[in-house]
């Protein structure tokens, strides 16, 4: 996918139309970041249409209820192979909106007591599992793109990950939920 040239190669201006937005959850990295795009990046007041899940949100779309998703590549792909979806732009740094990235992650996690050893044992067959030829190319397919390192590593990422949405939230105004 080329990257594209900002915000009004999908939106263009002055928009004429009311725009509805949905995704998987109030709350979610990817209502974070469809708040953040329409708001700030493309200065447009999109509606946000709320549902409880990717799956409702998803049919929301399909059907034309809703104008855009904002999602992860896993549940689209199928969609988008089939034609049923079209991919408007990656909130990637180098793939797609430069002004900001929002890359859905899944991580392992154990209690905070957890032994170091237990910790370095899980984190080195996870890694070993993500350097698995047949693993990484189930990913590639689902657009997932592992990236395997130390538990320390993770912790900082996931540091700078809670500070990120902070600032997003505070930015676009999107009332906290408790």
């Amino acid at each position: 996918m080329r990257p594209i040239s900002g915000p009004k190669a999908v939106v263009p201006a002055p928009c004429s139309v009311a725009i509805r937005s949905t995704c998987a959850g109030v709350g979610t990295s990817s209502h974070l970041a469809g708040e953040y795009f329409f708001k700030v990046i493309a200065g447009i007041d999109a509606e946000h249409v709320p549902f409880q899940g990717g799956a409702p949100a998803l049919t929301a779309v399909l059907s034309n209820n809703v104008d855009v998703l904002s999602t992860s590549m896993p549940p689209v792909v199928p969609h988008v192979k089939k034609g049923s979806l079209k991919v408007l732009g990656i909130s990637s740094l180098a793939r797609g909106f430069r002004e900001f990235e929002e890359r859905s992650w899944v991580g392992f996690f154990a209690p905070a007591k957890t032994p170091a050893e237990v910790v370095a044992r899980l984190n080195s067959e996870i890694n070993q599992a993500l350097a698995l030829p047949e693993i990484r190319e189930r990913f590639a397919n689902l657009g997932m793109d592992p990236h395997p390192g130390t538990a320390a590593q993770f912790a900082d990422y996931v540091r700078k990950e809670v500070a990120k949405w902070a600032a997003v939230v505070k930015t676009t105004g999107i009332a906290q939920v408790q």
